[in-house]
């Protein structure tokens, strides 16, 4: 069972049926669930805080697009306008917006997803959107971006040739924030290496070095933030 969240007192009502607030409330399936806090209210989604609802009927989504793109994302794109008068669209890799679809002629005029957009839950009214940061492009360190990650293409490429592939049982997960720090300090750890193998469709260069630049089309969009692209 559903419960659609388009209001404080919407809140209120599924809280008063639920049997454990401690385990919150089930929205959409068990891993959709509202909890109280205070006078608040968190919408937590995969163990995962991704919203606050105020009483004054506004939801601000606090999951940072990194997180959002890497652990939510895939599933909120198909469920969320079924508990929410919103929904959340991808637009590319690490790119959403969100919105009443509705509202907007097009749909690049509804506002990108970042951390902190909030949203009157009643009509659907975005409260502060801003320009999206592709149209705020610090010159100065897009160059160093794009000089960055020619030499780090040129260091994982030459490792792949020589035959690094990492400890197959070793951990592969990392954020884009490990993985702009490693481009920024020249550093070629063995998850990245496990990462790359893992994924490959066979351990032949090729196969290894299309991996690695599918990886970097995945992470590009966060890691141009992290290099101060969008900050100008």
């Amino acid at each position: 069972m559903s419960y659609e969240i388009h209001s404080y007192q919407d809140c209120i009502d599924a809280m008063m049926t639920c049997r454990n607030p401690k385990d919150g409330k089930p929205i959409h399936g068990k891993n959709i669930r509202l909890f109280r806090n205070n006078d608040d209210f968190h919408l937590v989604v995969y163990q995962k805080h991704f919203a606050t609802i105020t009483p004054d009927n506004t939801i601000t989504f606090v999951m940072d697009s990194e997180r959002l793109y890497h652990t939510v994302a895939t599933n909120m794109t198909y469920v969320m306008a079924r508990f929410l008068p919103l929904h959340l669209l991808r637009v590319g890799p690490g790119r959403y917006r969100i919105g009443d679809f509705r509202r907007y002629a097009r749909t690049k005029d509804a506002p990108e997803y970042y951390q902190g957009i909030k949203f009157d839950l009643k009509d659907g009214v975005c409260l502060n959107p801003r320009p999206d940061k592709h149209t705020l492009v610090n010159r100065d360190a897009r160059r160093e971006w794009l000089k960055t990650l020619r030499e780090y293409r040129k260091g994982v490429l030459t490792r792949l040739k020589l035959g690094v592939r990492g400890n197959p049982s070793g951990n592969y997960y990392f954020t884009a924030t490990e993985l702009a720090q490693w481009m920024r300090s020249n550093e070629y750890p063995d998850q990245l290496f496990i990462y790359i193998c893992r994924y490959s469709s066979n351990m032949e260069y090729d196969a290894l070095a299309d991996e690695f630049e599918k990886m970097i089309g995945d992470y590009r969009d966060n890691l141009r933030t992290l290099f101060g692209v969008f900050n100008a």
